[in-house]
């Protein structure tokens, strides 16, 4: 049913206007319908005192022995492309892949509301005997994650590594032999050792 908005004053108008935008944004996220306290439904009133979300957007450490969780990223990977990355890489923020005619950045933000920076895979390797190597891929636009773990767990974040030329169509990119169309639709990631070098593949589906 339609509200009728004629005789709202302005605060109510501003009030109804925040609500469809909200609306709006959350038609494209993936809410939780189930009615228990974590999801946050009130079984006295019979509503939902907040919405919640399925995760997705970053990673964690479990401990292995009591399986709660020791390390959160929560949403570092869209602040630091946000705020702290370069500007080819920020060109590609939360960017949704489209036709080979268009730029790479063209869909600038448009998985935002609906899945973010995306990960889809995780490698771990070694870098001495107490330090891990974690690596987590995008798996939209492409791009790398990198962070160190050491015992604690002691968390840092290194690095985000991503080829590719935002201002080249995907097709252009394509065909090029020089990285430019980056690592788009990361499937799996896994070190290979050989002979103590390790070294990272990617396993990619053409999108």
């Amino acid at each position: 049913m339609a509200t009728d908005t004629t005789a709202l004053n302005e605060e109510e108008m501003t009030f109804v206007a925040h609500c469809t935008f909200l609306f709006l944004l959350a038609g494209r996220l993936r809410l939780s319908k189930l009615k228990t306290g974590t999801d946050g439904w009130d079984g006295a009133s019979q509503g939902y005192d907040y919405a919640t979300t399925f995760g997705g957007r970053g990673f964690s450490i479990l401990d292995a022995d009591t399986m709660t969780r020791v390390y959160d990223s929560g949403d570092w990977f869209e602040r630091h492309i946000a705020e702290g990355a370069l500007d080819t890489e920020r060109a590609m923020f939360n960017t949704q892949v489209g036709s080979d005619s268009q730029p790479q950045s063209q869909l600038f933000d448009q998985a935002s509301p609906e899945f973010g920076p995306s990960p889809s895979a995780i490698a771990v390797g070694s870098a001495g005997d107490s330090v891990r190597v974690v690596v987590i891929s995008n798996g939209v636009a492409g791009g790398l994650y990198v962070y160190s773990v050491s015992s604690g767990p002691s968390v840092q974040f290194e690095s985000h590594l991503r080829r590719g030329t935002p201002g080249l169509t995907w097709a252009d990119s394509y065909a090029r032999e020089d990285g430019s169309v980056g690592e788009p639709g990361v499937t799996d990631l896994l070190f290979i050792d050989d002979q103590g070098q390790q070294t990272l593949v990617a396993v990619c589906v053409c999108v």
